[in-house]
């Protein structure tokens, strides 16, 4: 992070803006939503739409993997 709080520095110089907490925090909500959708495509009836660029399933599969996961409070 200190490279990346130089950068800023050197295109940002009278703001002395820091990487803590503004991209740890993006990092960590990222890391969130990264791992749940890594999740999801591990189960064979999900898919990827790569030209949409986002998850594919029918439905009745995703409301089962909710409430799947909200009883088992995964998540």
């Amino acid at each position: 992070m200190n490279k990346l709080e130089e950068l800023i520095k050197s295109v940002f110089p009278n703001h002395g803006w820091k990487t803590t907490p503004h991209i740890d925090s993006r990092i960590k909500h990222w890391s969130e939503k990264y791992s749940v959708m890594t999740k999801m495509l591990s189960i064979s009836e999900f898919g990827w739409d790569a030209e949409k660029k986002m998850l594919q399933v029918e439905k009745a599969v995703f409301d089962e993997w909710v409430e799947v996961r909200l009883m088992n409070s995964d998540y």
